[in-house]
């Protein structure tokens, strides 16, 4: 789950870019999660193996929050 607020003053309508990388290697596991303009909120799902990962932010002009969790098999 994320979402995107504009913030106060912002110039344009914002952006929020949410990338899910391998903590082994560092590449990208697939796309872009999230390629959001503006203010939203929605789900995004990645399919793969279990494994390390980490994430990449890239924000402008908005306030982000985002959850990840975990499908029971």
């Amino acid at each position: 789950m994320w979402k995107a607020t504009r913030v106060a003053g912002a110039t344009g309508p914002g952006s929020l870019k949410i990338v899910v990388h391998s903590a082994i290697s560092g590449r990208p596991l697939a796309a872009a999660a999230v390629d959001h303009q503006g203010e939203g909120t929605g789900t995004a799902y990645v399919s793969e193996e279990p494994r390390v990962f980490f994430t990449v932010v890239s924000a402008r002009d908005v306030e982000w929050t985002f959850t990840i969790s975990e499908r029971l098999r």
